[in-house]
């Protein structure tokens, strides 16, 4: 099986924006596309996410990701940007990817 995955882009939450804490720091979310082909036969595109938290002097990463969500590049570049846009987390991504998926 052969496996790559490609940037699509980040977006970045204030931790300010999300709680009233007098914590400080920021959230990146990154957005990738999986990519997996097996035996030259089948290419199946998946999504990966990653959530790098910084806060005050910490930081804290979490990643999810969904192999094999369709065999269409574009409809998986559709789906990033709906994600990206709505700043969805990794904690998310399976609920959110069950509902588009399903429409």
């Amino acid at each position: 099986m052969d496996s790559s995955r490609i940037y699509y882009g980040e977006t970045r939450v204030n931790i300010e924006e999300l709680i009233e804490t007098n914590r400080k720091g920021f959230i990146k979310l990154e957005y990738y596309g999986t990519k997996q082909t097996i035996e030259n036969e089948h290419t199946g595109y998946g999504i990966e996410i990653v959530k790098k938290e910084y806060i005050n002097k910490d930081f804290i990463e979490e990643t999810n990701n969904i192999n094999n969500i369709t065999n269409d590049e574009k409809q998986i570049e559709e789906i990033i940007s709906v994600l990206k846009r709505n700043k969805v987390t990794p904690m998310g991504l399976e609920d959110i990817i069950s509902d588009l998926v399903r429409k």
